[in-house]
């Protein structure tokens, strides 16, 4: 089994390397439609069901995104990210539960729509987006007594839904704020001491397009 899982994994993640190297080549082709942006980030983000409250689990968002103009001022998306989620006590709260980390592939696919063009340097200055994604999960470091250690306990795939708004700086630099939250539950609550758990976090990412 741990063989088998092992090279599920190594499949799913040639698989992205593949998926990443087409899109590439169609930028290098196809100036005028694709674009990439390199993204740096952080999450702030909580799981409801662990008996924690407050947004106070901090982690990495980033990695790449490919668009892809559709219409005019619409595009396409996909994203390919390093993204750390879960849950944490607030120092404050004096609480005995401890953090949960959460270490995820993720996958999302998004529409954004684009306004207020600046036509003397080419480029909108805001814009929204709304999108689904797919997360991989590959690590877990659990602290939180009323939660399973190690990835038995945790869904491995992950569905989620985003939405989110960009500003830009300049044509390259961007500041995007985005609210994911899972569809359905993160755990599969094999015991049935667990109320759920539903995965919510917010993004704060600076996005340099080139």
């Amino acid at each position: 089994m741990f063989l088998c899982n092992i090279i599920s994994r190594n499949s799913f993640y040639r698989s992205i390397s593949f998926v990443v190297a087409f899109f590439l080549l169609n930028c290098a082709s196809s100036a005028q439609k694709f674009s990439g942006t390199a993204i740096v980030g952080a999450n702030v983000s909580q799981i409801d069901g662990d008996n924690l409250f407050g947004w106070d689990k901090i982690g990495i968002n980033g990695g790449m995104r490919l668009g892809y103009t559709i219409a005019n001022k619409t595009n396409l998306a996909i994203e390919f990210l390093y993204s750390q989620r879960g849950s944490a006590p607030s120092i404050a709260s004096g609480s005995s539960f401890g953090s949960i980390d959460l270490k995820y592939i993720e996958i999302p696919v998004l529409v954004e729509y684009n306004d207020w063009y600046l036509e003397d340097e080419d480029y909108y200055k805001i814009g929204a987006e709304a999108g689904f994604s797919y997360g991989n999960l590959f690590s877990v470091t659990s602290s939180n007594a009323v939660n399973p250690v190690g990835l038995d306990g945790y869904k491995k795939n992950d569905i989620s839904f985003t939405i989110g708004a960009r500003y830009s700086f300049t044509k390259n630099i961007a500041g995007v704020f985005r609210y994911s939250q899972s569809i359905g539950t993160i755990n599969s609550n094999a015991s049935g001491d667990l109320d759920g758990q539903i995965s919510r976090w917010m993004s704060f990412r600076i996005h340099y397009s080139f």
